[in-house]
């Protein structure tokens, strides 16, 4: 149920999972702002893209595959950015300039529950 779809029943068959080409992310401590572009925009039908962010580290910091939680999701024709700031707020806590966050997306199969490549980049907290 984590992207909104009922769990699987009965093992389908393997079929395309639409791919995350881009993702870049910006953050701001004035107005609590954390934006993540991507693409391609909208989201293909049948898709829906798992937004994981990472707590915030300091910028020396540059391993953060172990560090990544699941978010939210942007489901079947959202569009970039997604804001995602009031999740990660909830989720971490206040932004804070300097720090820095790391963003990951993978692409889900809605009708399979196949997990595509994931995408992950980072961004520093502008004041």
């Amino acid at each position: 149920d984590q992207i909104g779809v009922t769990a699987l029943s009965l093992p389908p068959l393997p079929s395309a999972v639409a791919a995350v080409l881009t993702v870049a992310a910006s953050a701001a401590v004035t107005g609590s702002v954390l934006d993540v572009a991507f693409g391609p925009s909208p989201v293909p039908t049948d898709t829906a893209f798992v937004i994981e962010a990472t707590a915030q580290v300091s910028p020396g910091r540059n391993f953060l595959k172990n560090e990544f939680r699941v978010l939210t999701f942007e489901d079947a024709a959202g569009t970039t950015p997604s804001d995602i700031a009031a999740a990660y707020v909830a989720r971490f806590g206040a932004l804070v300039a300097g720090q820095k966050i790391g963003i990951r997306m993978q692409p889900i199969n809605k009708l399979t529950g196949q997990k595509g490549q994931a995408i992950s980049t980072t961004t520093i907290v502008a004041v």
